[in-house]
């Protein structure tokens, strides 16, 4: 369930040198198209958004049924959050003594401003407990380094999602020590919120059954896994962690998908080292409801991240033969790229793919269809998904598209994020939704891109102008632009963008204007001017 935490820094470097090209005429009327373009998509995006819900209107109690939610409630809304990280370390020589990294997560977009506070405040908290863990053995690790010139001490806190609605906001934060020793340490904590009011969620907050939900965890233990895995007092330790108070009780850990409420019980807490960690899944809907139904709803289809060697099973023509499913990558320093061999049901498939594979997804739409996603990671951080079609009955390569997952929640074949590197007024990553199509290839459903531009402690991305320039300013809530010309030393955020003929901005006092351009080459156009000549600050990563 564990996914590896892929941290997207790059490094933005100022270019210049560009030639000025033929300048375009300013009369107002490609501003006008382009403005009545961008109001018929938006028209038109309300009318599919009209009919849905007209649809699903139609469809009353039989689609709250089909949900697995209770009669007239609605499923939750997905909600847009990306990880990034801090990190501190000392070197000699060459050679890492210590480092220290932590996880921070945050909103992407306008909404949950409460929530995000409750946020900033757990990250800085976060990070604060590792730079303590951090000083306190900067010494010992100095020791170590004058006498053996060897330490490599590390403490990471390592956050993975496992679901973002507006019903839960749940992820595991895993740390991951090395302080000197025979061996490291890791210790997963489960971590929810509500994302409405921003308090942090207990169990017996999402508990149906409290003692149920107790008496399914011991019996799920004494199933799974064998008695001499376990301390042979461990029951005592378990009703502890259930109903016990006070100190030298271990807390309960748990997160929560789509699919099951998830209890982690770390190394020592029932067992001794050499067993491991212990896991329950708990199903969010069973015979008996143990987890309030609130927070139950189904995804149709399938889209889980399968790992290198691990074999899942898979259903194509829902008769209940599944058929096994795996994969393994042979990587080529040499040629920097990855032989990847895909073995379904009885046929192994090789293809040559260029760069590094980063992650690995099962995608498996409504109608039974299914493909493979592979994200790939090239140079200067670039990333692609590689898409592989199952249905032929082995694996037939279809095509690569520009966008991957990275850190982001994937679990809905109808509804998922995919991240895009941006050029435009510099570069940055943009996301929108999509959905799997007839041919496997992502589709968005989302004319518009979100820019990642928030401050993750180096400052929110900001270009000057140079000259007084042409907006098109927000009027009316958003729902009308007005011509308007800002003066030179106007600063601008980005916030969204189609990818090609507009950028929305955000001014320093918060009001919203468009920046209209037209693309020539690698770079751009205002109002007939090239964007060096229009703007300081513009940033390009290499």
């Amino acid at each position: 369930m564990k996914r590896c935490l892929c941290v997207m820094l790059a490094a933005m470097i100022v270019l210049s040198g560009c030639q000025k090209g033929s300048e375009v005429p300013k009369d107002g009327t490609k501003v006008m198209e382009e403005t009545e373009r961008r109001e018929k998509e938006e028209e038109s995006l309300e009318e599919e958004d009209s009919e849905k819900e007209e649809t699903d209107a139609g469809d009353g109690e039989e689609a709250s049924k089909d949900a697995g939610l209770p009669e007239g409630a609605e499923a939750p809304e997905p909600i847009n959050l990306d990880i990034s990280a801090e990190y501190d370390s000392v070197w000699e020589e060459g050679s890492l003594m210590i480092q220290a990294s932590s996880s921070n997560l945050y909103v992407i977009g306008e909404r949950y401003e409460a929530f995000q506070a409750v946020l900033d405040e757990y990250n800085a908290n976060n990070w604060r407990e590792v730079q303590e863990l951090y000083q306190e053995y900067l010494p010992q690790a100095r020791e170590q380094y004058a006498q053996t010139g060897y330490a490599e001490y590390e403490i990471a806190r390592l956050i993975t999602l496992d679901r973002a609605d507006t019903r839960i906001v749940s992820f595991t934060n895993g740390e991951e020590t090395y302080l000197g020793g025979a061996h490291g340490s890791h210790y997963l904590k489960g971590v929810n919120f509500d994302p409405i009011s921003g308090q942090q969620l207990s169990l017996k907050d999402v508990a149906q059954d409290y003692d149920q939900l107790y008496e399914f965890t011991k019996a799920y233990l004494e199933k799974e896994y064998s008695a001499d895995a376990f301390f042979p007092d461990y029951q005592d330790t378990l009703h502890d962690m259930f109903y016990g108070e006070g100190e030298g009780v271990s807390p309960l850990e748990w997160s929560m998908d789509t699919k099951n409420l998830i209890f982690y019980f770390n190394q020592y807490v029932l067992g001794p080292y050499s067993s491991g960690a212990f896991l329950v899944e708990v199903p969010l809907k069973g015979d008996v409801q143990l987890v309030k139904t609130e927070y139950v709803y189904d995804i149709e289809g399938r889209m889980e991240e399968v790992y290198q060697g691990e074999e899942v099973f898979l259903d194509l023509k829902g008769d209940g033969q599944a058929e096994p499913f795996s994969y393994v990558v042979q990587a080529n320093d040499a040629e920097f790229s990855s032989l990847i061999t895909i073995r379904w049901g009885q046929q192994n498939v090789e293809k040559e793919l260029y760069g590094w594979i980063m992650q690995a997804y099962l995608v498996q739409r409504p109608d039974g269809k299914a493909w493979f996603y592979v994200e790939t990671q090239e140079e200067n951080d670039w990333r692609s998904i590689h898409v592989f079609d199952l249905n032929p009955g082995a694996a037939v390569y279809v095509d690569s598209t520009p966008n991957f997952i990275g850190d982001q929640l994937a679990a809905d074949p109808e509804n998922f994020t995919l991240l895009t590197r941006m050029n435009l007024l510099g570069t940055y990553h943009g996301f929108r939704r999509y959905h799997v199509g007839d041919n496997g290839m992502p589709e968005p459903i989302e004319n518009v891109y979100t820019i990642l531009n928030y401050d993750r402690g180096w400052g929110r991305y900001a270009i000057t102008s140079k000259v007084d320039l042409t907006v098109q300013m927000y009027a009316d809530g958003g729902m009308r632009r007005n011509e308007e010309i800002l003066p030179a030393g106007t600063r601008f955020y980005p916030c969204r963008t189609d990818g090609s003929s507009f950028v929305e901005m955000e001014l320093e006092d918060g009001r919203k204007c468009d920046i209209l351009l037209e693309m020539e080459d690698y770079f751009s156009k205002i109002n007939g001017m090239d964007e060096w000549d229009c703007f300081d600050g513009l940033a390009y990563a290499g």
